[in-house]
């Protein structure tokens, strides 16, 4: 695992995807960080707490996109909840 995953385009700026993800989550009250595209701690964190909420994640919620994260969010894609 890697505690943080850092997602840039080409030119270092960060993902779009992970962009749009931060946005939905922030949108929805769950993200706190900056809205800059790079999948760090916060990031990880309101991936947790989102997929918590919504059953797929019992793991800690510590930041640190481990196996239980990925599993979770795994699951939640599976069943078209993300």
């Amino acid at each position: 695992y890697r505690p943080n995953i850092w997602a840039t385009n080409h030119d270092g700026a960060g993902s779009s995807l992970v962009l749009a993800v931060q946005k939905f989550l922030k949108d929805h009250g769950w993200y706190k960080g900056t809205l800059d595209g790079c999948w760090g701690r916060q990031t990880s964190l309101a991936i947790q707490r989102y997929l918590h909420d919504l059953g797929y994640y019992d793991g800690a919620i510590d930041g640190v996109a481990g196996h239980h994260t990925v599993c979770a969010i795994q699951r939640s894609l599976n069943e078209g909840r993300w």
